[in-house]
């Protein structure tokens, strides 16, 4: 999309880059400016002390690059040094290490010359995860053309005074400001460390309408020593609310308000998350404190009763923890901020971080109190739950799904719908570390995982895949496993999805089915018939070749013409590039143990080549169709499993993987839950759960 003002009339806008010690990610950051459709752009680099890298020589690829070298004054210095110098008529800020997506200065530019009115155009942004050894996805995978994007978040648009107020995000690296409500508000508050970027946006909120694009624009780099992982004894959202409020009140300059109440509710939830991180990373006695004072509030009066009770055990239990315990992290507790809508689920390695810790937080001082960690479930299981799986802190949780329909599925699969799926997965976001399943893998084997580690799969093969689940997963940068029987990509539909049709055009009057089935030697009577799972359990159970020719002859009696949506190579390829892991599910999807071995064989290795002929590349996972142990799945089949030189395999055992479960039987978790507090209560009776283990193998397979 070309800029919609004619280019004769291009206003100029300054993009103002601080960086200190960021010589591994500025050219990224850089190239994702130059590359705007935009032109008529000035960047601002300020150097803040940097001793890894000459940054003047910035400015010999582009002469629109100046660097500014400043002597470590910090990121609010910088960034006020940018702006005195800059010429534009529009301020946009990006960090060092984080990168924009293409079009996104033409989206906001465009919609400030519409709207005048408007001094604050920002979006949304997606953090961007590493893996175990700090490599990063590439961006290209994550980001994409927003230059398309005119409509605005009606939500997060308009006089936002009270909204930030009441815990709104706007992220830094997203925003875009005119250059006149920078002359009448002023720069960063140099005196502030932690939350300057918060109390900048509550000033511009004074004197002009924000608005956010509706959807995406840039990636925002996770790192261990980013603002959002500190902690400090002191509450500095809570002061800086306090502040506001005696400066501006509690009104939005168009007359909205935030009533007291609502208001003292937002700094008593602070109290929470400050208590909250602290009890379980930081001081109890703060901890207890802040619960207090989070109770007298009136924020989650009986959590915060509980967590306070538990702080001031667990003072008392580590007696003279103070004269042994290290000196605390000077970290900031700007907890409490509204959650942004696209959440990354990984931190980076140390060793890339050591180079980053001037980076600053560019969630308006928000800190996650416990990045991917439930808050019910970290205390309940941890205190209740401890030591049934190895304790939660080292449990994989493996999450599994299927075809998740656009709309309710009133059929024979009791699937989540699309919907469904995407209020889970924000539930999962909220209290799950999502791992990529190989890395929660090798993790467990090395005892190494974070706390609520979590995977998330797929089995079977659907294309719907890539138009619904696929883009809810792409937004959040959640990776998934996705488990494929390739039957399909022969050509041939998967036998369930044939015998459901059937079943959906026999709903009222399944007799025309008697025959077909006694044919085949399978007898159910008038009554036993009209239950759909009698019908799916007498073929389930059935060898491959004598199950099809059931189905084909159902199909033959109602006369149906077989047309069934297939999942092919295309889809498949499609999956491949967009970074989703591909496993094996059997060519057929039998039951394993209603095969010979030599069948067994032929499903398990055949499936795991022709994923790999499309592909290219190894496939390393394997699901074993409907997959109990001992009923679906014998010792057999686990060996030829290890034998086709899987590198693991997940069952359908009910349960939590533990350091002690065999990474060729790996339980997953079904979930049918649809709020948080039923996915805690199934999570934690998950966690208690006993599930079934081949014992003929089991030695030779343990996690070593």
């Amino acid at each position: 999309m070309q800029p919609l003002i004619p280019s004769f009339q291009l206003p100029s806008v300054s993009v103002i880059i601080p960086v200190r010690n960021g010589k591994d990610y500025i050219q990224e950051a850089i190239d994702s400016v130059t590359c705007q459709v935009w032109g008529d752009v000035e960047i601002l680099v300020i150097d803040d002390g940097s001793d890894d890298f000459a940054y003047e020589t910035l400015c010999d690829q582009d002469p629109r690059i100046r660097v500014i070298r400043l002597d470590g004054q910090g990121v609010s210095s910088a960034r006020n040094a940018g702006m005195k110098l800059a010429k534009g008529k529009y301020f946009a800020f990006l960090d060092a290490d984080d990168i924009w997506f293409p079009g996104k200065l033409a989206a906001q530019i465009n919609h400030f010359e519409r709207h005048p009115e408007v001094g604050v155009v920002f979006g949304e942004f997606i953090r961007w995860q590493c893996d175990q050894s700090g490599v990063f996805t590439p961006a290209e995978t994550l980001s994409s053309n927003c230059s398309t994007l005119r409509g605005i978040d009606p939500v997060r648009s308009g006089w936002l005074y009270t909204r930030l107020l009441g815990g709104l995000l706007v992220g830094m690296n997203t925003a875009v400001i005119r250059q006149d409500i920078y002359r009448q508000i002023g720069g960063f508050n140099e005196t502030m460390r932690i939350g300057e970027d918060y109390e900048f946006w509550l000033r511009a909120s004074q004197v002009a309408e924000m608005h956010s694009l509706a959807g995406p624009v840039a990636l925002y780099r996770i790192h261990s020593a980013s603002a959002m992982g500190r902690l400090v004894p002191d509450n500095h959202l809570a002061s800086l609310l306090e502040t506001a409020r005696a400066r501006w009140g509690l009104s939005n300059p168009d007359g909205s308000q935030l009533s007291k109440r609502e208001f003292n509710l937002r700094v008593a939830m602070t109290h929470f998350s400050h208590g909250y991180s602290h009890y379980w990373r930081g001081d109890p006695d703060i901890a207890r404190t802040s619960f207090l004072k989070a109770f007298t509030g009136g924020a989650h009066r009986t959590k915060s009763l509980v967590y306070c009770a538990l702080a001031g055990f667990k003072s008392i239990k580590s007696g003279n923890a103070d004269k042994q315990r290290p000196a605390p992290l000077q970290q900031s507790s700007l907890s409490g901020i509204e959650a942004s809508p696209i959440k990354s689920i990984s931190t980076k390695s140390a060793a890339k971080a050591k180079a980053q810790t001037e980076k600053p937080d560019n969630r308006n001082g928000e800190m996650p109190i416990a990045m991917g960690t439930p808050l019910w479930a970290r205390m309940v299981s941890t205190i209740i739950c401890g030591g049934l799986t190895g304790s939660p802190d080292h449990a994989l949780t493996i999450f599994t799904f299927h075809k998740v329909p656009g709309e309710s599925d009133t059929g024979y699969q009791g699937e989540f719908s699309l919907r469904d799926f995407q209020s889970l997965i924000a539930i999962l976001l909220e209290n799950f570390n999502i791992l990529p399943l190989a890395e929660g893998i090798e993790r467990l084997q090395r005892k190494d995982l974070p706390r609520f580690a979590a995977a998330i799969t797929f089995d079977d093969g659907y294309p719907n895949w890539l138009s619904g689940v696929v883009p809810v997963l792409e937004k959040s940068a959640i990776p998934a496993t996705f488990f494929i029987s390739t039957c399909q990509l022969e050509g041939r539909a998967l036998w369930f999805e044939r015998l459901y049709s059937i079943l959906r055009l026999t709903e009222t009057d399944r007799t025309p089915l008697i025959a077909p089935l006694m044919a085949h030697g399978l007898y159910l009577d008038h009554k036993m018939i009209q239950d759909a799972d009698n019908i799916l359990k007498a073929i389930k159970y059935l060898p491959t070749i004598q199950r099809d020719n059931v189905i084909s002859s159902c199909e033959a009696a109602l006369n149906l013409k077989p047309n069934y949506p297939l999942f092919t190579t295309h889809d498949l390829k499609a999956l491949q590039s967009k970074g989703f892991a591909i496993g094996a599910h059997t060519v057929n999807h039998p039951i394993l143990a209603c095969c010979t071995d030599a069948d067994a064989r032929i499903e398990i290795v055949r499936s795991k080549e022709m994923l790999e002929d499309v592909l290219r590349e190894p496939v390393n996972l394997f699901s074993y169709p409907n997959g109990v142990p001992g009923r679906d799945i014998k010792p057999s089949h686990v060996r030829l499993v290890q034998a086709a030189r899987f590198k693991g395999a997940v069952t359908t055992a009910l349960g939590a993987a533990s350091n002690h479960t065999p990474i060729f039987q790996l339980p997953r978790f079904d979930p049918w839950a649809r709020t948080p507090r039923r996915l805690l209560i199934q999570y934690l009776m998950t966690l208690n759960r006993p599930f079934p283990i081949i014992e003929e193998t089991q030695d030779a397979l343990m996690v070593e």
